[in-house]
């Protein structure tokens, strides 16, 4: 009797062994069940859903310690686990090799290159970040997120590389007008030059401008030109300008030939019953890029000097517009010039030659 009891007590614990076991068993199934749903029906792995696909690895792996039998008695699921282990782990890895790529583009300098020494410096680290580039692997590289600060820093290269060039056919027409000039400064071929020079600079942007070394010496050109020529009018010995003439500009003034000089005495005669004291000529124009003469609309404001006071006389100052005119046909006009008489001084405006 014993002994049946002894058996029937056995026989009572297994039983209770197996209810727990089941028990277990449905727990476990329960508590896995989302993350083998999940596991088994994860896309493949892409930078939208690495992260979680490397938490759902960790959870995996937790697991197989614990229920490693169970896990693997279901059908594919340790073969699915492991194809997302391997798509997240090549994802991870390229995903780190193009951020150290983008981390090497960060690097360069976003500010326009605008010397030598920066274009050496841009080129160097280009030049770096082309053989990491090489080094990427084929999937990494459409991981790179930097293309655009790369290729602007390229560009920003290939444009100063540009404006350098412009800048030194611009340096070479100074250097040709400087060479015109020292060979006959007020020359209408040496301001010819200096204007194709000063057209070139003007027509740039101003980064190229900045890049032209002898911009400057440009500018001393034409101030000696102007000077030169100023220098030049005043002397003439007839008449005085009082304003200053630009460096493109010509002015030519000179005693008036005897059949000019005739005809003005005659009109004057007739006129205002006057007599002629001085007659003389004045041509102006500029000097165009090619050398061609430009009409030049301007007032000149001309002092001329009598040998005695005329203050007490009455004066009259006769233009004649057709003696000369190289830039357009002009129709024969005289007319009479308001005048200013101080002393042995007569002062009266010109915006026309003759």
């Amino acid at each position: 009797i014993k002994a049946l009891e002894g058996g029937e007590s056995l026989l009572n614990k297994l039983a209770n062994d197996v209810n727990i076991a089941s028990q277990y068993e449905g727990y476990i199934e329960a508590y896995l069940a989302d993350m083998i749903s999940e596991i088994q029906n994860f896309p493949d792995v892409d930078d939208t859903n690495i992260t979680r696909a490397e938490e759902l690895i960790g959870k995996y792996d937790i697991a197989h310690a614990q229920s490693g039998a169970y896990l693997d008695s279901i059908e594919g699921l340790a073969l699915k686990a492991e194809a997302i282990r391997s798509q997240a782990q090549q994802l991870r890895s390229d995903l780190n090799q193009a951020a150290a790529f983008d981390q090497l583009i960060e690097e360069l300098s976003k500010e326009p290159i605008t010397s030598d020494e920066m274009l050496a410096q841009a080129e160097a680290k280009l030049a770096d970040i082309d053989s990491a580039y090489a080094a990427l692997s084929e999937s990494a590289k459409a991981y790179v997120k930097n293309v655009s600060a790369w290729n602007t820093a390229k560009a920003n290269v290939n444009l100063y590389k540009t404006n350098k060039a412009a800048a030194k056919e611009i340096e070479i027409l100074i250097q040709e007008a400087q060479k015109a000039g020292e060979e006959n400064l007020t020359e209408n071929s040496t301001v010819a030059a200096v204007k194709k020079a000063e057209e070139a600079l003007s027509a740039v942007t101003k980064d190229v401008q900045a890049l032209v070394n002898n911009s400057a010496e440009l500018e001393t050109l034409k101030t000696s030109i102007a000077d030169a020529k100023n220098k030049e009018l005043a002397a003439n010995g007839i008449i005085t300008i009082k304003e200053s003439i630009p460096y493109d500009a010509v002015v030519i003034i000179n005693d008036a030939d005897e059949n000019t000089a005739k005809t003005l005495e005659e009109i004057l005669s007739a006129d205002k019953k006057a007599e002629l004291k001085n007659a003389f000529t004045l041509e102006k124009y500029k000097i165009a890029a090619d050398g061609s003469i430009e009409n030049w609309d301007t007032e000149l404001t001309a002092v001329l000097q009598c040998k005695e006071d005329i203050g007490e006389k009455q004066v009259y100052i006769l233009q004649k517009t057709d003696v000369f005119n190289k830039t357009k046909e002009v129709a024969s006009t005289t007319n009479y010039l308001q005048a200013v008489v101080e002393g042995q001084n007569v002062t009266f405006k010109m915006d026309q030659d003759g």
